[in-house]
């Protein structure tokens, strides 16, 4: 669940009574415990002090605590300072064994200057913690010594005991469009995601593809053939996804670009002035990495279009996805792909053409993503939904078609089909289970709810007919589940 999205988030969440939690915290394996850190660093007891290292011998500080916790898998960074903003904050009086605790120094004036895990908490309050202090590595006691009782400064929490995580995807998202006229929802679109606003809110992590450029001006790049369109949202409408919920938007789409390095650019600082991460285009942002609950989640997009990290560049997406598992405990990969549609609602075998271009051998591409360390992918790009899949225990949705594209776009039929797939992990990326939640598009409205279950059984009878040995089962009312279950 999500934490510090923004405090208009946290207004809407409680208006519409979505009760979440508020952590942020680097974690790693699912059976890290507290005992087996504290047990790892009493082993280094007695050994000597120096600025500047990390071990395995000699270490300092930060060194230590950084040392200790990467043996879990656990990340933290090299300087105690920036250790501090790391995890969740805990108040003394909450201090568990495993937490690490932060004080002042005389070097470091009134700032953080010395870190340590904690090793036993008493009842009376008092804790001991294990530390490179200049004596070596050594176990203290906060009250026995009034150096570290009156420069205490507080604690971090750096293990999560969250074990199911939930995240939720969608398509491809325009808010209506400015050019070359202009068509925007009533309300100044205030109302496209009232009937998904709960899902994607509520999830540890939601995901969609921003399909076009959010900005006042900018230069179309785009012609004027008939299978030619620009898509321009206003700046003003950048707060309704962030109301929404949003954690990673794709940008490596062919309407990324629609208003040239301006509109990019605006883009850009739009989903960032509302806490959204994207990537997507070559040469701007690769990946990104989102904070949930105790869970570094990476993310990525690749698209097809010449501007676009490219789906077919396989060494790219490897180089890419091997930086992001290294800093990472869940890896998600968007991709925009595919021929698109109404008739091109089944996933071939195979290489996809449309319109002369190359839109990539799409199962080939999941695969290889998962093969080199991606636990999640999910896809948009044909404009209208295709098949699911599981493979090697990962998941994966070939597309989520149209999702929130009141505007420019055909929605009758099977193109206005709109869902919201949530879809629960472990924290080894397993698939457990999830639900494709039915929505239908209202042109000059956006998605509303769909209570016959249209889509999710559009999205059953696909991924039976494509997918063949499926792990997975959808029932006709979204319901994702393992066929072992």
């Amino acid at each position: 669940m999500k934490c510090n999205k923004k405090w208009s988030v946290l207004l809407v969440a409680l208006f519409t009574f979505v009760t979440f939690g508020c952590a942020s915290l680097p974690s790693g394996d699912i059976n890290v415990s507290a005992e087996a850190v504290v047990k790892a660093a009493m082993k280094y007891i007695g050994r000597p002090y120096q600025r500047g290292m990390a071990g395995p011998n000699v270490f300092d500080c930060s060194g230590f605590t950084s040392f200790i916790y990467k043996q879990f898998d656990i990340s933290l960074s090299r300087d105690s300072r920036a250790q501090y903003s790391q995890g969740v904050s805990v108040g003394r009086k909450d201090l568990r064994v495993g937490d690490l605790v932060f004080f002042t120094s005389p070097r470091s004036g009134r700032s953080v200057g010395h870190v340590g895990i904690v090793s036993k908490v008493e009842s009376d309050g008092n804790f001991y913690f294990v530390h490179a202090a200049r004596r070596g590595v050594i176990e203290d006691s906060y009250r026995a010594s009034s150096y570290y009782y009156n420069r205490y400064i507080g604690a971090r929490r750096v293990i999560s005991d969250k074990e199911t995580l939930t995240i939720a995807m969608c398509g491809d998202i325009m808010m209506g469009t400015t050019y070359p006229s202009v068509q925007l929802p009533d309300n100044d679109g205030r109302d496209i995601f009232l009937d998904t606003k709960e899902l994607t809110v509520g999830a540890d992590l939601a995901l969609g593809n921003l399909e076009g450029a959010i900005t006042d001006g900018g230069h179309c790049t785009k012609g004027s053939g008939p299978n030619t369109y620009a898509f321009r949202m206003p700046t003003r409408f950048g707060h309704l996804l962030g109301e929404a919920g949003y954690d990673f938007l794709s940008m490596a789409n062919n309407h990324a670009n629609d208003f040239d390095t301006e509109g990019v650019e605006d883009t850009e600082r739009v989903l960032e002035e509302q806490g959204i991460k994207f990537s997507g285009i070559e040469g701007r942002v690769e990946s990104a990495v989102v904070e949930r609950d105790g869970i570094r989640y990476g993310l990525c997009a690749f698209g097809h279009n010449s501007y676009t990290l490219k789906h077919k560049d396989l060494a790219t997406v490897k180089r890419i996805l091997d930086d992001l598992k290294g800093k990472s405990d869940i890896v998600v990969v968007s991709f925009h792909g595919g021929a698109e549609g109404k008739d091109k609602r089944h996933l071939p075998l195979g290489t996809e053409m449309f319109l002369g271009e190359d839109r990539g051998n799409l199962r080939e591409f999941t695969h290889f993503c998962i093969d080199n360390g991606a636990d999640v992918v999910f896809g948009h790009g044909p404009h209208v939904c295709r098949a699911m899949e599981v493979y090697r225990g990962k998941f994966i949705a070939y597309s989520l078609g149209n999702f929130c594209t009141p505007y420019g776009m055909n929605l009758t039929g099977i193109s206005g089909y709109a869902p919201v797939v949530t879809i629960k992990i472990d924290r080894k990326g397993q698939f457990l289970g999830g639900k494709i939640h039915s929505f239908i598009q209202q042109k000059g409205v956006g998605p509303r709810r769909d209570n016959s279950d249209a889509v999710a059984r559009e999205i059953k009878e696909l991924t039976e007919s494509d997918i063949h040995g499926s792990p997975i089962r959808i029932d006709g009312a979204g319901d994702i589940t393992l066929a072992d279950d």
